[in-house]
């Protein structure tokens, strides 16, 4: 395959702002602390894990309440691996990581196998800066491979200090704050 084909990769710098975002994400899933998410989106930004699309702040905190508090999958555990991000601006990129989830809780001297294995793909979007128009809101890529029929696969995503996620997959989308 052409390397156009594959996509532009992101600077090192961006590579690791952003890993520190998806990985993030999904800790504050894990951990119950899923409210907290706002913070690492845009404003516009939106996750759609386990269902439709949650836009904006206010949906993502309920969303992520309800994660907290009263979870599908109670005990899940989120591994990222494989982060890939690439970029055609200086301000957008799109990240594709493998995603598998385990649930905690297996009997003791038992191994806990994998519950779900997935591609996931987020969208991320500097925030703009003083004088310049806001980039186009991103769009939903739908995330491939998911072996869990439920479709739960987990959050991810940081560009640079400061940038937010605005959209993505497994199905859910961030900006980082710049």
């Amino acid at each position: 395959m052409p390397l156009e084909q594959i996509g532009k990769l992101v600077a090192d710098s961006d590579h690791i702002q952003l890993t520190r975002l998806a990985l993030e994400v999904a800790w504050r899933v894990d951990i119950g602390q899923a409210e907290t998410l706002p913070e690492l989106f845009t404003e516009d930004g939106w996750i759609a894990t386990l269902g439709e699309p949650n836009v904006g702040h206010a949906a993502i905190r309920s969303w992520g309440l309800m994660m907290d508090t009263d979870s599908p999958i109670p005990g899940v555990r989120h591994v990222l691996t494989n982060f890939r991000f690439t970029t055609d601006t200086p301000d957008q990129a799109v990240g594709t990581m493998y995603v598998t989830a385990y649930l905690a809780g297996a009997p003791e001297g038992q191994v806990t196998v994998p519950f779900a294995m997935g591609t996931g793909t987020d969208n991320y979007r500097a925030p703009p800066k003083a004088g310049r128009s806001p980039p186009e809101p991103s769009h939903h890529i739908s995330s491939g491979n998911n072996t869990n029929p439920s479709g739960e696969c987990a959050p991810h995503k940081p560009r640079s200090a400061g940038q937010h996620v605005t959209g993505g997959s497994r199905r859910r989308t961030q900006s980082v704050k710049r």
